[in-house]
């Protein structure tokens, strides 16, 4: 179970403090970004978790669907909807490791901000940096995101002028992988978008067929509904999908917030309206990914 955001107040309330009183990128401002990023990667990977769950139950409709009674076609079209199962749960896999990479870097990122930062902390921060980098490589070469935009996955960072006031192991960090920190969450943006396209079309596959199945053919049966009352939760529970395919449309503009922040924090122009709208996008994801989680676990 995801824990709630309840702490977002409490944190909101910390950044808010910070910029009111300092004006500048402090140390506060960066461990609250960490502690804000931690939220949503968090949400991020009960999401990916939960969409696997989501692909393989919607192909396992279509084969009942497709399903012609003839072994040599059926095994056929077995084989190939076990392969799609296996190139999107390879991806979740990757994505999954690259989002706590992600987690794990920010931590180590809140450290160095710190006055006791040690070389022994540098090292650690650029091997997860090192790591999260290779890894980010070989997702943009796994299916589906190859075959998507994932050659317009680029930094956009070059030319950004650095307003960091905190120096040492911080500044030295952010000077050289700002650009590769920022092209993994570029690349967690797109394929958080295609994970929001692939769960929606998934979780309107599952209601349409089971709908078929599991309500219309037994009510168009010539034997009267027995269970009624089972069937009434039933049909509740398929016909009320439909909110979690809109819920996506919101949830998904989290990785983009995540990129803004980020960016916003080393310009310097992390303010209270910026912090607020990452929040809320966190927040949002986290009750989205939180539902569908209990949704796929209560099937």
């Amino acid at each position: 179970m995801l824990r709630k955001i309840g702490a977002k107040a409490t944190i909101l309330t910390l950044i808010s403090t910070c910029l009111i009183s300092c004006g500048s990128a402090t140390v506060e401002e960066y461990e609250q970004f960490a502690e804000a990023g931690k939220n949503y990667t968090i949400a991020l990977d009960s999401l990916l978790e939960t969409s696997g769950n989501y692909f393989v139950d919607a192909n396992s409709e279509r084969l009942i669907r497709n399903d012609l009674g003839k072994p040599e076609t059926d095994q056929k079209n077995y084989e190939d909807v076990t392969k799609s199962d296996e190139q999107w749960l390879i991806l979740i896999g990757r994505m999954r490791r690259h989002t706590g990479l992600v987690r794990r870097y920010f931590e180590q990122l809140g450290k160095l901000a710190g006055s006791d930062a040690s070389q022994r902390g540098e090292k650690a921060t650029a091997k997860i940096a090192t790591e999260l980098v290779s890894l980010g490589n070989s997702i943009r070469e796994t299916p589906p995101v190859n075959s998507s935009s994932a050659a317009l996955v680029t930094s956009k960072l070059t030319n950004i002028i650095i307003k960091v006031k905190i120096g040492g192991a911080l500044k030295r960090e952010i000077n050289a992988r700002k650009d590769a920190i920022y092209k993994e969450l570029e690349t967690q943006d797109l394929v958080l978008q295609l994970l929001k396209q692939q769960l929606q079309t998934n979780i309107r596959t599952i209601q349409n067929n089971q709908d078929e199945r599991l309500v219309f053919q037994p009510y168009v049966d010539e034997t009267p509904i027995s269970a009624q009352d089972d069937w009434i939760a039933k049909r509740r529970e398929i016909r009320t999908m439909t909110l979690q395919v809109e819920a996506l449309e919101n949830a998904s503009k989290a990785s983009e917030a995540f990129k803004e922040a980020f960016k916003a924090l080393l310009e310097d122009d992390f303010n209270l309206a910026r912090a607020n709208s990452f929040l809320l996008d966190v927040d949002t994801l986290l009750k989205v990914a939180e539902e569908l989680k209990e949704q796929s676990e209560a099937k």
